[in-house]
């Protein structure tokens, strides 16, 4: 079993419940659709591969398990995965309110590989993301109540909380703010609510923080990151800014995007240089989808193209990408990708270029994933089969890819309370 070093779980006198964690896996025959969200056609008794065998690069069946069933556990998850096929998750404990951390080096689909551990017991740790640095440093930002957020990192066994070296960041002198004009800057504390971490070529450090109480801010640190007084930040948008999500290009660019729920738009910011001056962001509307059902995941990829997937409308998936001149809107190619039903989705693109996205159907309460290797603003060039089915699973799903081009995903099991994990192969 995985090791687990908390208290009391679930259970009368303080027992801990935990649940057999066997595998289930996905069966070896297809699901076929007539078009992304379409009809199905045909399928196996079990859950089936993701995509007609004659194409490479996509899984061909899954295996999920249950990682941690202790208390009320697996929200807001966050997973990475290094070079070498190690797995890092970080999510938030509802029962103890803290901040949980859990790894697997290898034979992930067996419950005893995995580690878990408390990175912060102070009652924070919703919306946590996590990075991992070319050394295999991990970088962690997440909510904090009483400051700006919280970094915390870890180098070498992070299995254990001592391992873990926690910073609160204040929101300190705030710099400046800008979307296309350069308006008066915010006063007051900033609080944010959500965040987006990622480390550039470099190491460098960058977070895009949401739901700030003055507007989308960015926070940045380039040395010496556990003191606190080395972030420096800025407020480049004034709008509330849900569900950001950051990507770093081989440039050192930043490219991010966010949610707008005063103006029910999506956002896309980008900055080349300097970009603790406000000024150095650049702003454009996006999308104006009205409803909002899910969250932003961006990404950008080896040529340093941007791609981005949302909810928009009542609850459909879009995705959009853009390889030069991102900041006119008009170099952006948009499509929906999954009509009804999707919440909270999750983008990776793999070596071989081809889109794969996890997302969870609120209607069937399901966990499903749907892939494209190109022509990807076209809803048929999407193939959609579900990953896990039984009870309500799939919230805050968070996905990888691995450079031999296998699938992770980190989610939520809402009737179990857990925190569950697939792999697809």
């Amino acid at each position: 079993m995985a090791r687990d070093d908390r208290g009391s779980g679930k259970g009368e006198g303080g027992s801990v419940r935990r649940r057999a964690m066997r595998p289930t896996v996905a069966g070896a025959k297809a699901w076929t659709r007539s078009a992304v969200g379409g009809t199905i056609l045909a399928a196996a008794a079990t859950l089936a591969c993701a995509s007609d065998p004659s194409e490479p690069g996509s899984p061909q069946s899954w295996v999920t398990i249950t990682i941690d069933s202790l208390g009320d556990t697996g929200l807001y998850s966050s997973l990475v995965v290094a070079p070498s096929g190690q797995v890092h998750i970080g999510y938030f404990d509802a029962t103890n309110a803290d901040l949980r951390y859990a790894t697997c080096a290898s034979s992930c689909t067996e419950p005893g590989s995995w580690q878990t551990t408390t990175v912060d017991a102070r009652q924070v740790g919703v919306y946590p993301s996590l990075a991992i640095d070319r050394s295999g440093r991990l970088h962690l930002a997440y909510s904090n109540s009483s400051t700006l957020f919280t970094y915390a990192t870890c180098s070498g066994s992070c299995t254990s909380s001592t391992a873990w070296q926690l910073t609160d960041v204040p929101s300190g002198p705030v710099l400046g703010a800008v979307r296309s004009r350069v308006i008066e800057p915010p006063a007051g504390r900033l609080l944010a609510t959500h965040s987006s971490l990622a480390v550039n070529p470099s190491g460098g450090l960058h977070a895009v923080l949401g739901q700030v109480s003055s507007g989308v801010a960015y926070a940045t640190c380039s040395a010496n990151c556990t003191t606190a007084a080395n972030w420096r930040i800025v407020v480049v948008d004034t709008t509330t800014g849900a569900a950001p999500s950051l990507a770093v290009d081989g440039q050192a660019r930043l490219h991010a995007s966010y949610y707008d729920q005063s103006l029910a738009h999506v956002w896309y910011v980008t900055c080349a240089s300097n970009c603790s001056n406000a000024t150095s962001w650049q702003v454009v509307v996006l999308d104006r989808p009205g409803a909002f059902s899910g969250g932003v995941s961006m990404v950008v990829d080896r040529a340093d193209g941007v791609h981005v997937a949302y909810g928009s409308g009542i609850g459909n998936l879009k995705y959009g990408a853009c390889s030069l001149g991102c900041t006119a809107v008009s170099r952006w190619q948009m499509g929906l990708v999954q009509q009804g039903g999707v919440s909270a989705g999750s983008l990776a693109i793999s070596a071989a270029e081809r889109r794969h996205v996890v997302y969870y159907d609120y209607v069937s309460e399901d966990l499903r994933y749907t892939t494209c290797a190109s022509n990807c603003t076209i809803a048929a060039s999407w193939q959609s089969v579900p990953v896990d089915t039984p009870g309500d699973v799939g919230l805050y799903p968070s996905l990888g890819i691995e450079p031999s081009g296998r699938v992770h995903v980190a989610y939520r099991d809402a009737t179990g309370r857990d925190l569950k994990y697939a792999l697809g192969s």
